[in-house]
């Protein structure tokens, strides 16, 4: 009787584990209409984890889907196995706060998504782990002034959707400012050497360059900028 006993036991132990167990597929396995996954070739939403690989065979990401939509942590890797990125999903839609990880396991980045946008600040470190920059978001757009540092901790830039923006350079002298109107420069553009004297200057339209002046170290007009100029310095002219 005991023995008959055990072995129901068993049995019930080996169903129970097989019903936890989840599904797992990969991206060839399944399809997408309207955002919505199915097994390829059926009308069956998935249910339980999708993995992608690298072509050497190791783990490149995984992701967990409740009837055909993402829900839960989803992870990425680097091909060394250390954790890459991790962002967690409700109902399809990406909820909660987002980290990025260097491959030593340090972190890189970290934010707040609500419902697939950025809301709230977001921060960015250097491997050292000091802060690297720093900005504010409001329904995925950038809200107030973003701050980017040196590794030392001094101020490299500050810059803003529209508004002023600066660059330092790491001795806490300005290095350029500029005027953004819509995520875009705006009017003139200034360049200074360490010293404090003006390097160039370049007038904006639309996000545009027009115009532009280079100047030497002692203060004096060098030359005026030329399209080839702002190609090398990447403006659109």
């Amino acid at each position: 009787m005991k023995l008959y006993t055990k072995i129901i036991i068993s049995l019930i132990l080996i169903l129970s584990v097989n019903l936890m167990a989840e599904n797992v597929y990969t991206f060839k396995d399944i399809e997408f209409k309207h955002n919505i996954a199915y097994i390829k070739n059926t009308n069956e939403k998935v249910n339980g984890i999708v993995k992608e690989y690298y072509k050497s065979g190791e783990l490149d990401g995984e992701h967990t889907l409740k009837d055909g939509k993402f829900n839960g942590i989803s992870k990425q890797y680097y091909e060394s196995g250390a954790l890459e990125s991790e962002w967690p999903h409700k109902d399809g839609k990406s909820n909660g706060i987002t980290k990025l990880y260097y491959e030593s396991g340090a972190i890189k980045a970290e934010w707040t998504n609500k419902d697939d946008k950025q809301n709230g600040i977001s921060k960015w470190y250097y491997e050292s782990g000091a802060l690297q920059g720093e900005s504010m978001w409001k329904d995925d757009k950038q809200n107030g002034i973003s701050k980017w540092y040196y590794e030392s901790g001094a101020l490299q830039m500050e810059s803003s959707a529209n508004g002023i923006e600066k660059e330092y350079y790491e001795s806490g002298a300005i290095k350029a400012e500029w005027t953004n109107k819509d995520g875009k420069q705006h009017s003139i553009a200034k360049e200074y050497y360490e010293s404090g004297k003006l390097k160039q200057e370049i007038s904006f339209k639309n996000g545009k360059a027009i115009s532009g002046v280079l100047y030497n170290e002692y203060g004096s007009i060098d030359r005026k900028m030329t399209n080839a100029d702002f190609h090398r310095l990447g403006f659109k002219y």
